[in-house]
């Protein structure tokens, strides 16, 4: 794979990748790449899907992700006048083995 960085670093990470060594993550929103993370020596990668939701937990199961634990997302947040509203998702806690 050709590198367009100027020391090799993407070339370096996806050799890293092919040999088993290294997971590369991209998460998307509205259809454009957010960020980016490499994991290496993470023997495993979590992620919640809330339980209104099962069109991702069907995603993230092909993707080999298992449900772990059932858990509440509470959270705040402030509406048009400044005004705080607790809210709260039951939500699956999902692992898979990297």
């Amino acid at each position: 794979m050709p590198s367009h960085s100027v020391d090799g670093h993407h070339a370096a990470r996806f050799g890293r990748q092919e040999a088993g060594q290294s997971t590369y993550l991209i998460p998307w929103l509205d259809g454009r790449p957010v960020g980016h993370a490499e994991m290496r020596g993470v023997g495993a990668m979590g992620l919640g899907v809330g339980d209104g939701n099962p069109r991702a937990a069907a995603l993230y199961a092909r993707l080999g992700y298992l449900p772990a634990v059932a858990y509440l997302d509470r959270w705040t947040h402030l509406d048009s006048d400044g005004v705080p509203h607790d809210r709260a998702d039951p939500c699956t806690f999902r692992v898979k083995a990297l």
